[in-house]
Order: structure tokens, then sequence, then C-alpha cells
């Protein structure tokens, strides 16, 4: 609904590798590392100056899998998690740039998850974990359209999971079910404060 023009160059780089060591038919562990890369640039006009926000994030996790008998799997992680903010720019009215503040953030993640194969289709799950999402340059930095303020240091927003399902196979057939609850923390969404909207509940 907007009448404006509004130019970006946006790319993302990383890479990720997996291990995966097997101690016995019932003990197998894995190791997971991921880095990536992201860098927005936005111009509001052709003669405006480019706007540059960096960001980058690591990860690394590792799970065990053990098999007490044929008929039960128990799963236990923990993963480490990084993000680093690099660069960000404030393209102000008159096309000067000042710099924004940036900052760095770290969460460490962790879930268990146990399965019992009932019967030759059909699989009994359940799990608990905690999740943690860092705020993207977007969440940090966008005006959105003069609807909002700036937060650099917004923090990661932060759920404790429970599931427990069923799921299986009959012919063509397959099915799944289950049950959650998700308990979230620090909620990374647009409020309102006094007469200013910021992203912070």
């Amino acid at each position: 609904p907007y009448a404006f023009k509004s130019m970006y160059d946006d790319h993302t780089y990383g890479a990720s590798a997996d291990f995966e060591q097997p101690w016995s038919d019932s003990q197998i562990t894995r190791i997971a590392v991921h880095a990536k890369q992201d860098i927005h640039r936005e111009q509001s006009s052709a003669i405006a100056p480019w706007a540059t926000f960096k960001d980058r994030t690591f990860s690394a996790g590792v799970e065990h899998e053990w098999r007490p008998d044929a008929r039960w799997t128990l799963t236990p992680g923990v993963s480490w998690n990084e993000q680093q903010g690099q660069r960000a720019e404030n393209l102000l009215a008159n096309n000067r740039i000042v710099p924004f503040a940036v900052h760095s953030d770290t969460a460490i993640n962790g879930q268990i998850a146990a399965t019992l194969q009932m019967i030759e289709d059909v699989q009994l799950y359940g799990g608990i974990s905690r999740k943690t999402r860092f705020p993207t340059i977007k969440d940090r930095y966008s005006y959105r359209l003069g609807t909002a303020i700036p937060n650099p240091a917004l923090k990661r927003e932060e759920s404790d999971n429970v599931e427990i399902g069923v799921k299986g196979a009959a012919g063509a057939l397959h099915y799944q079910a289950a049950l959650f609850n998700s308990k979230l923390q620090d909620a990374i969404q647009a409020g309102r404060f006094r007469e200013d909207l910021y992203y912070r509940l």
C-alpha cells in the first residue's frame, strides 16, 4: 500500500559440517557445527548512500543416541549458539550515516527425547527442550515505516517445550498426532508503551 521505491542488496553465506561416530549397535554420537554470515544493504533513494548491516552466527551441538533395547531410544543433546553483531548503520533523513550500537549474545540449548516402538508401524515419542531465537537485523534495527524504534540491544527469545505424540503408518497412510506445551520468555514482538513502539514485551 506504500508508494515508494526501496533498494536492497542482501546476501547470506555459510557452512555446515556433521560428524557421526557409532560406538556400538546401541550407541551413536553426533556432532554438528554451523556458521553463517548475514549482510543487508539498503538505500532510500538513488542519491542516498548505502547503509550496511552485518551479523555473524555460530552454532555447535552434540547429541548421543542410546538404545537400551530394541524398542527404546533415548537421545539427549546440547548446543551452544552465538550471534555477533558486526556492523549496523543508521541512514538519517539528510542522507547522513551514523553507526548504531552493535551487540553479541550467546545461548545454550538442550533437549532430551525418547521413542518407544510399540508395534512394528507405531511409535510413541516424547521430549523436553529449551530453544532460543536470536533477533534478526530487521527485529533490531528497522523503523518499520515509522511505526517502530530500533532496539540494537534486543536480547534473545527463549522457549521451554514439552511434547508427546504418536506416529505410524497403515499401508499408504502415514499419520502423526501430538500434544505439546511451549512456555515463551522475552517474546520478540511489537508492543506499545506509552506513545512509543518498541520490541520487547
